[in-house]
């Protein structure tokens, strides 16, 4: 009798694992994308890059989207966030870009964070410039970047309420003026673990602006 009341609590106990174990992978595998359980997705990003001073449309801005994953529970140190990927192109002639989507397994006891953004032309400033708030990161590129590009829409922001106008996926870059502020736009951290080749045109880019900022030292856009 015991040996048989010992085999029916072993059965329960297997049981209830297998049963925990198929909750958990149905709920991994179709959990929304802020769970980011076992599945890590990002949507396609499109968008234009203006010059902030004239309005025109800026060919040749390396875009890089940066893919970022958080541990939901982490070590001694607190859990961990990392770039897991990259993706990089060039805006064409009427400053278009466009970003595929993106994804990847990530393990179970991740989520998806968001994608961080780089943009980068010698001349311009590396940052985005907004006429009222960083839309970008209030909203985030899922927002921002898979709306209409161009689309205006009105939206309350802060304690205040405040209504301000959104223009979708539009990123202005402002001119550099001089020597100094192209030598600290240059500076850009790509990700870790990012090699060379991983990312050519911003890499190159970098290098390509570094040896013409050694053989014009103090040069202003708009000396006579």
């Amino acid at each position: 009798m015991a040996y048989l009341q010992f085999l029916s609590s072993r059965t329960v106990v297997r049981s209830c694992a297998i049963l925990f174990t198929a909750c958990f992978l149905t709920g991994s595998i179709f959990a929304p994308e802020c769970a980011a359980w076992i599945f890590f997705h990002k949507p396609a990003y499109e968008g234009r890059v203006m010059d902030a001073e004239s309005g025109e449309p800026v060919e040749g801005v390396a875009v890089v989207a940066v893919y970022w994953k958080y541990e939901i529970i982490g070590g001694p140190a607190g859990p961990d966030s990392r770039a897991i990927n990259w993706r990089e192109t060039l805006t064409d002639e009427n400053g278009l870009f466009r970003i595929p989507s993106y994804t990847t397994l990530v393990a179970p006891n991740a989520k998806a964070g968001e994608t961080r953004f780089i943009f980068y032309k010698p001349g311009y400033w590396s940052s985005p410039v907004w006429s009222g708030r960083d839309f970008l990161w209030i909203l985030g590129p899922d927002t921002f970047f898979t709306e209409e590009i161009g689309k205006k829409e009105e939206k309350e922001f802060g304690i205040k309420k405040e209504v301000e106008t959104i223009t979708y996926g539009v990123i202005n870059l402002k001119p550099a003026d001089t020597w100094d502020e192209r030598r600290r736009s240059s500076r850009i951290s790509t990700p870790i673990g990012a090699k060379q080749e991983d990312l050519p045109i911003i890499n190159n880019y970098i290098k390509n602006e570094s040896e013409w900022l050694r053989q014009n030292r103090g040069w202003r856009r708009n000396e006579k």
